[in-house]
């Protein structure tokens, strides 16, 4: 078993899924930790050096502050094979203790404690596809949206569908909020890892954008 670096009660804990960590396990565990810390570090500088986060304002440009952190993340979860195991969790939650409130004001919030809607990994899961595709599908607001409602992010398929369809068509994100939320409780109950790449179709092309 392998672990990862949390702060508990303020005091630095080693989390592994065996519930205790071999000197080894924690060495790599100190890597990560340290790999992170050096690596938000800089993106602040930068962030800070070209006036995208500061200690007071908001961020003036907070897709890009988001997708380059998502960027670095995947990097780092690739490089130590942390996805898909089960220091996956706990590496999220730790980015809670890591990341600085210039650049992440808030405490984790209760959603964030589930790992598949931690926010983190939402930006990781959107770093994922071309800064220009992204911007496409909307500015930060509408990426906001899109994050409130994670179930989209579970199937590659539904957001890809819902992406085409944001893109074809203008206007804010308030006026794309209730086809998102539509889409959200069409497959709330849904396991739409088990649809044929039709059937899924058959089920997204009854909302209307």
């Amino acid at each position: 078993m392998t672990a990862i670096v949390l702060k508990v009660n303020g005091e630095r804990v080693y989390e592994s899924a065996s519930g205790a960590a071999a000197y080894a396990d924690r060495r790599r565990a100190d890597k990560i930790d340290g790999d992170l810390k050096e690596t938000i570090s800089k993106l602040e500088r930068r962030w800070k050096n070209k006036g995208l986060v500061s200690e007071k304002k908001r961020k003036s440009n907070a897709l890009t502050v988001w997708y380059e952190l998502g960027s670095e993340l995947n990097r780092i979860g690739n490089q130590y094979r942390i996805f898909g195991t089960t220091d996956e969790p706990p590496f999220w939650r730790a980015l809670y203790d890591i990341v600085p409130k210039t650049v992440q004001r808030k405490r984790m919030p209760k959603r964030s404690k589930e790992w598949r809607r931690n926010h983190f990994r939402l930006c990781a899961l959107m770093a994922k596809r071309s800064f220009t595709e992204i911007k496409r599908v909307g500015a930060w607001s509408v990426w906001r949206d899109l994050f409130d409602n994670a179930k989209l992010f579970d199937d590659p398929r539904v957001f890809d569908w819902v992406a085409g369809k944001i893109t074809k068509v203008s206007g804010g994100h308030k006026s794309i909020r209730p086809f998102i939320h539509a889409v959200r409780r069409r497959i709330k109950r849904l396991d739409t890892t088990i649809l044929s790449d039709d059937e899924l179709k058959e089920k997204l092309e009854s909302i209307q954008l």
